[in-house]
């Protein structure tokens, strides 16, 4: 018997969800970022998953591994904005 693949679609699992890893991903982002970014992070990280909850599959892995997942490709994305907009960036760029 194949498990349920989107067992965090229902708004109301969702929010446990919430409710459970909220203060630890943002934990997460603040031990890397400013504070204040990592409060937007964390926010913006459970949006991402609220929105694509449907793709959520627990046979690939649970929830946590997940929300730190979309945590550290929103860091990554930050920091590599903002290291552009500073114009600290290395990165070559080929036309």
């Amino acid at each position: 018997m194949r498990a349920n693949k989107n067992v965090i679609t229902a708004p109301d699992v969702f929010e446990a969800v919430f409710e459970a890893h909220y203060v630890e991903i943002r934990r997460y982002i603040g031990r890397r970022l400013d504070p204040d970014v990592a409060e937007d992070l964390a926010a913006e990280t459970f949006l991402i998953a609220f929105r694509q909850r449907e793709h959520f599959d627990s046979a690939m892995g649970g929830v946590r591994p997940w929300l730190y997942g979309i945590a550290t490709n929103l860091i990554g994305r930050h920091l590599t904005t903002r290291d552009m907009t500073s114009g600290s960036w290395t990165g070559s760029v080929r036309a």
